[in-house]
Formats: C-alpha cells, sequence, structure tokens
C-alpha cells in the first residue's frame, strides 16, 4: 500500500490492535478497529463492520470539497441554488457538488433552452439532485452524498464551481 491514500482498518483482539498501532508507520490507519478475533467472523461480514467504520469518516476529497466550499461561499465560486446548480453542473462548471442524502426534488430540465421547472408534483420524471450528479460525474467532477447535519445549511445542494 505503499504510496497510496487507501484507508487501512484494522480488526484483531483489543491486545494485538495496541501492539500493531505502536509500531504502525502508515499514515492512512483507521482510528476506528474492528475488535474480535477475525476468526470470528465471515468475510462479508468483516467488510460490513469496515465499510461502516469508512461511512462514519469523511474521506480526503470529501474533506476538501467542504473545505473549497467553506472557502468560497459567498463568491462566484460556490453555489447553493438548486436551479443554477442543475445549470451549471450540465455546463460542466461543477467541481465538486454535495447533495442531502435524503433529498429529492422534482422537476423538468431542458437542456435545449437551459431551463429547469421546479414541481411538488412526484409524476415528474426527473429528480433534479440526481440529473446534477449524474452531470457533474460526467463532466469529471465529484459528488458527495451527506447527512442534513453536514449539509451548508442543511440545505439539499452545495457546489463548488470551476469557473
Amino acid at each position: 500500500m505503499n504510496n497510496k491514500d487507501i484507508p487501512l482498518v484494522l480488526a484483531a483482539v483489543e491486545s494485538e490492535i495496541a501492539i500493531y498501532r505502536r509500531v504502525n508507520t502508515y499514515p492512512h490507519l483507521m482510528r476506528q478497529a474492528i475488535h474480535g478475533s477475525p476468526g470470528e467472523f465471515t468475510v462479508r461480514e468483516l467488510h460490513r463492520r469496515a465499510v461502516g467504520i469508512m461511512g462514519q469518516t469523511f474521506s480526503s476529497p470529501l474533506i476538501q470539497a467542504r473545505t473549497e466550499f467553506g472557502d468560497y461561499r459567498g463568491t462566484h465560486l460556490a453555489s447553493l441554488n438548486l436551479l443554477q446548480i442543475v445549470r451549471q453542473a450540465s455546463e460542466g462548471r461543477v467541481s465538486r457538488l454535495m447533495l442531502r442524502q435524503d433529498a429529492e426534488q422534482r422537476g423538468v430540465w431542458d437542456a435545449e433552452t437551459q431551463q429547469v421547472q421546479m414541481a411538488s408534483d412526484p409524476s415528474f420524471e426527473e429528480d433534479l439532485l440526481n440529473l446534477a450528479a449524474v452531470a457533474t460525474l460526467l463532466h469529471g467532477g465529484q459528488a458527495f452524498g451527506l447527512a442534513t447535519s453536514a449539509m451548508p445549511d442543511g440545505l439539499a445542494a452545495a457546489a463548488v464551481l470551476r469557473f
């Protein structure tokens, strides 16, 4: 794992975890560990527990996105307006997009006219948040799903813009 930014989750009994932590030099060792003898768990269970630990920790790209958003908030390089974010994502301007995991905003995006129509009617075909995420990814950006408490102002979307 040399020269990689891959997080390492330990699975061991407490005494072995303590010994490993004392001699470890790997910079991406996670603070949390899976306690118990690894032989007591199935591979599937070890994976489930490791994913749970990883899910509680912000990844470095997400930390960067949150930092950049804080730095650029209030400038033309950050947006909290969903209608603008959908348009900007379609133009390839969104570098990093943070979306509230439980949010949904139905509506219609007209790529030809660059117009967004929001709706409360669930029969509208598109979730505009999903549309913005897909457009961001297609243009080489990053998209993150966050809990409400982790979102700026608890809003549905926040974007860091390229230009």
